[in-house]
C-alpha cells in the first residue's frame, strides 16, 4: 500500500487455516475462525490500533488551534471521534466475551468472529478518523497516524476478510445456505 509495505506474510505450519477443495480455483483458503486463540488474536489488534489512533486524534484536536481555537471544538470534528470511541467500546464488550469464552473452554466462534468483525470495523474507522483530523499531517510520521491507518485496514482482510466472518455467521450461527 506504500513504500514502506512488505512482500508477504508466511503461514507457520502451526497456523488454522486449510485448502478448501470446495472453492473454485488452485490453492484457495478457507479460514474461518472456529475458536478465539491466534486468529481471534487479529481482533484485540484492531482494538489496540483504533484506541492508539483516536487518542492521537484527540491530542491533535486538543492541540491544533485554528481562527484562536482548537479545532476539537468543532462538532464535524468531535462527533466522528466520539462515534469511534462508543464502537470501540462495544466492540470491546464482544471481544471481552470472546476471550472469557475461551479461556474458560467454552465454544465460542460465534464471538470470536464477531469480535474479529467488529473490532477490525471499529479499529478501522478510528483510524480514518484520525487521519481525516489530521488531515496532510495525517501522513507525517510524527504522528504515526499513516502507520495506524495502514495496520487498521490489514485487520479487515487478515487472517480472514470481513466477508468470510459474514458468511461464517450466516452459516453456521444463522442456518442459512452456503453463499460461496
Amino acid at each position: 500500500m506504500n513504500h514502506r509495505s512488505f512482500d508477504t506474510l508466511g503461514l507457520s505450519p502451526s497456523y488454522s487455516c486449510q485448502p478448501d477443495p470446495e472453492l473454485p480455483g488452485d490453492g484457495d483458503w478457507r479460514c474461518p475462525v472456529h475458536g478465539f486463540g491466534r486468529d481471534g488474536s487479529i481482533a484485540a489488534e484492531a482494538q489496540g490500533i483504533g484506541r492508539a489512533a483516536l487518542r492521537t486524534a484527540v491530542r491533535y484536536g486538543n492541540e491544533r488551534e485554528v481562527f484562536g481555537r482548537p479545532i476539537g471544538m468543532n462538532q464535524g470534528l468531535q462527533f466522528p471521534l466520539a462515534d469511534s470511541l462508543a464502537r470501540l467500546d462495544a466492540a470491546e464488550l464482544v471481544l471481552r466475551k470472546a476471550t472469557w469464552l475461551y479461556d474458560k473452554g467454552k465454544p465460542c466462534a460465534r464471538e470470536a468472529n464477531t469480535a474479529k468483525y467488529l473490532c477490525a470495523d471499529a479499529g478501522f474507522d478510528a483510524a480514518d478518523r484520525a487521519l481525516q483530523t489530521h488531515g496532510g499531517m495525517g501522513y507525517s510520521e510524527e504522528y504515526h497516524v499513516a502507520r495506524y491507518f495502514r495496520e487498521a485496514r490489514l485487520t479487515r482482510i487478515a487472517p480472514i476478510s470481513q466477508e468470510m466472518v459474514l458468511n461464517y455467521l450466516g452459516e453456521h450461527v444463522l442456518g442459512l445456505p452456503r453463499s460461496y
